[in-house]
């Protein structure tokens, strides 16, 4: 019956998600994260090396980054057309492989738990075919909250083989299954920040399904939680977007927001509708909804009832916590970065669902009814039919965005992103009103105004560039980037006096920045000032042996010979 159970399990999968494997990559996080990360294309020893000790893309997920490095190595299978790299289906089959792999360990969790083995099937196929767990599934960036939950997984069934043991047990063993629980939490962590959930999540299964003793029970696990006690500020060292986000968040707010977000999930948990991409429910938009210092009740009310059953049906009680103990780290209570667009997400769900795949587990156990059965089978394959449906939306940037504009018309992010979808197909003029548009709504944001300003500087409207730049600025004055792109316009438009002081302003701000040291250099060379050119190409030399364009051109200035063009890429 396992076997049986575990291949139409897999089968599920396969059958609601296998499309992705003809998906694109998205412009939402898949380049910096794969295509165009410079430590895994190619992968080299040194760039995993960068990934273990030094943070990238304003995080730290060195074993995510190592897992995609692998997976790199099988799709080396570049487009011409395209000119990406790698082959998305790879890694899209990858995050397929990943899904299935997290669906058999929850079968398997739900089988340690609950004893029944259709009653854990049922559960894992809901946790496998819910809509919540599309965007993690089809998004090949979802591979962290994947990778994540599997090890979380492995993590969790050793620990409880640790708390179930009997006094028959070798004391050798007990250790065994407790160290391997331990080094696999510390490599969850190492995935993805939200890992520091898990120690709740088992001292929630040990405690309510176990009925272990609440004082052995946390003695356990309190290694695990001082191992979770430093993420936070480990995210607020490596992103600065979320320590801005977070001066934003008064701490007597945070609760209130944690309730909206966990009342928002139980609603798509229930009825799962309007799903998107993009919620827009940004801070400023809750502040102004009454509904935000009521919506705590909901938590509030739930968890009163689940405390008050525990005894009679634990499996409900501990499903519930479980949902609770997965989105914790993603509530709100502490600042994460995505709350600048959305303070909820439906890949903040995906480890959470082991929770409702548990209650629904507990229930058919309890009452073995073949209708009961027979009803809720129905509802879950209703919901991956439903799933496959909106798997559909994932299939490319123009899709994926387009869609979340019909939830959330207000999505400023997403009229940026098609803007650059259509930009890259070499049509300019079409994506000016998306940027545009994207502006209107959100006036400081950063790419749409550097993008509508490289469309109208291809399109030969430096002015109208320079201007669209110089706005940016004062929102900015702290991005070395956006002296960088001033810079560059400023020159093109034959302001080069000015823009040799933004490029020098750059280099302040970033005194690492090796392309504003190049480019000033060749603006002071042109300008007669041949020794301060020198003197910045070997700062570029310095911080890029391998520049062989600043290399080049320092030994042309220095032999007195015009340095060679640009090349472009």
């Amino acid at each position: 019956m396992t076997l049986v159970a575990a291949l139409i399990l897999v089968a599920a999968v396969i059958v609601v998600y296998g499309q992705v494997r003809g998906f694109s990559f998205l412009m939402w996080d898949d380049d910096r994260n794969v295509y165009e990360n410079p430590f895994l294309v190619p992968l080299t020893v040194s760039g995993l090396s960068h990934v273990w000790t030094e943070p990238y893309f304003a995080s730290y997920l060195p074993v995510t980054y190592t897992f995609w490095g692998g997976i790199s190595l099988l799709a080396q299978s570049p487009d011409p057309a395209s000119g990406i790299p790698l082959d998305p289906a790879v890694f899209h089959i990858a995050n397929l492989v990943m899904h299935a792999a997290d669906t058999l360990l929850v079968f398997w969790l739900l089988r340690l738990l609950v004893g029944a083995g259709w009653p854990a099937f049922v559960g894992a196929a809901l946790f496998a075919v819910h809509p919540l767990q599309v965007e993690t599934v089809a998004w090949v960036s979802g591979m962290k909250d994947l990778l994540t939950t599997f090890l979380g997984l492995l993590a969790i069934i050793c620990y409880l083989r640790y708390s179930r043991a009997d006094a028959a047990t070798p004391v050798p063993t007990r250790r065994l299954w407790y160290a391997l629980g331990l080094g696999l939490y510390v490599l969850a962590l190492l995935s993805k920040p939200s890992a520091a959930a898990l120690p709740l999540i088992a001292w929630g299964l040990d405690t309510v399904m176990l009925r272990r003793r609440v004082r052995d029970a946390t003695l356990a696990l309190l290694p695990w939680a001082l191992l979770a006690l430093p993420v936070p500020l480990i995210l607020l060292a490596v992103d600065p977007v979320t320590v801005s986000v977070g001066a934003q968040t008064p701490f007597w707010l945070r609760p209130l927001i944690a309730g909206d977000a966990f009342a928002f999930y139980l609603g798509k948990l229930l009825a799962p509708h309007n799903m998107g991409f993009d919620y827009g429910r940004t801070l400023p938009v809750l502040r102004a909804m009454p509904w935000l210092y009521v919506a705590w009740i909901v938590p509030a009310c739930l968890g009163w009832i689940l405390w008050r059953v525990r005894g009679r049906w634990p499996w409900l009680t501990a499903g519930g916590a479980l949902f609770l103990a997965g989105l914790a780290p993603m509530l709100g209570l502490v600042s994460i970065p995505f709350q600048e667009y959305s303070t909820v997400a439906d890949r903040y769900v995906y480890m959470a669902m082991m929770g409702p795949a548990l209650a629904v587990a507990g229930l058919l156990s309890t009452w073995p009814s073949r209708r009961l059965f027979a009803a809720v089978l129905l509802i879950v394959m209703l919901l991956g039919f439903q799933a496959s449906m909106q798997t559909m939306y994932w299939r490319n940037d123009v899709a994926v965005f387009g869609h979340a504009l019909e939830m959330n018309p207000a999505s400023w992010v997403s009229y940026g992103n098609i803007g650059v979808a259509l930009v890259k197909t070499g049509d300019f003029g079409p994506a000016i009103p998306y940027f545009e548009k994207a502006l209107e709504l959100r006036p400081d944001a950063i790419e749409p105004r550097l993008n509508l300003a490289s469309v109208l500087r291809a399109g030969g409207l430096t002015d109208d560039a320079i201007a669209h730049l110089r706005e940016l600025v004062p929102h900015f004055p702290e991005r070395a980037d956006v002296h960088d792109y001033l810079a560059s316009a400023l020159e093109e438009g034959g302001q080069d006096d000015e823009a040799r002081e933004q490029w020098a302003e750059a280099i302040r701000l970033e005194p690492r920045f090796v392309m504003a040291y190049y480019n000033l250099a060749m603006s002071q060379y042109r300008a007669g000032q041949v020794d301060e050119a020198i003197a910045n190409l070997r700062n570029a030399v310095r911080l890029a042996p391998d520049f062989e364009q600043a290399r080049l051109s320092l030994d042309a200035v220095l032999a007195g010979r015009e340095p060679p063009p640009l090349r472009q890429p």
